[in-house]
Protein backbone atom coordinates (compact mmCIF):
# COMPACT_ATOMS: atom_id res chain seq x y z
CA UNK A 1 0.00 0.00 0.00
CA UNK A 2 1.08 3.53 -1.14
CA UNK A 3 -0.37 6.92 -0.60
CA UNK A 4 1.19 8.16 -3.65
CA UNK A 5 -1.34 10.79 -4.72
CA UNK A 6 -0.38 14.25 -3.43
CA UNK A 7 -3.54 15.02 -1.96
CA UNK A 8 -3.30 12.65 0.52
CA UNK A 9 -2.92 14.00 4.09
CA UNK A 10 -1.56 13.39 7.15
CA UNK A 11 -5.04 12.57 8.59
CA UNK A 12 -5.70 10.31 5.64
CA UNK A 13 -2.49 8.25 6.41
CA UNK A 14 -3.61 8.40 9.89
CA UNK A 15 -6.68 6.64 9.37
CA UNK A 16 -5.47 4.17 7.57
CA UNK A 17 -2.38 3.32 10.23
CA UNK A 18 -5.56 2.89 12.40
CA UNK A 19 -7.97 0.81 10.48
CA UNK A 20 -4.57 -1.67 9.79
CA UNK A 21 -3.98 -1.82 13.39
CA UNK A 22 -7.19 -2.67 14.01
CA UNK A 23 -7.20 -5.59 11.37
CA UNK A 24 -4.26 -6.92 13.02
CA UNK A 25 -4.94 -6.81 16.58
CA UNK A 26 -8.21 -8.37 16.04
CA UNK A 27 -7.04 -10.90 13.60
CA UNK A 28 -9.95 -9.76 11.24
CA UNK A 29 -7.55 -11.02 8.61
CA UNK A 30 -7.64 -14.21 8.92
CA UNK A 31 -11.66 -14.58 8.48
CA UNK A 32 -11.02 -13.08 4.56
CA UNK A 33 -12.06 -15.13 2.11
CA UNK A 34 -9.50 -16.15 -0.67
CA UNK A 35 -11.76 -17.04 -3.24
CA UNK A 36 -12.89 -13.65 -3.81
CA UNK A 37 -14.53 -12.34 -7.36
CA UNK A 38 -11.17 -11.37 -8.74
CA UNK A 39 -10.03 -8.39 -10.58
CA UNK A 40 -12.54 -6.58 -12.08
Amino acid sequence: MCPAPLYVGFHDVWRVAEQLRDIVTTNEYESFDIRGGGVT
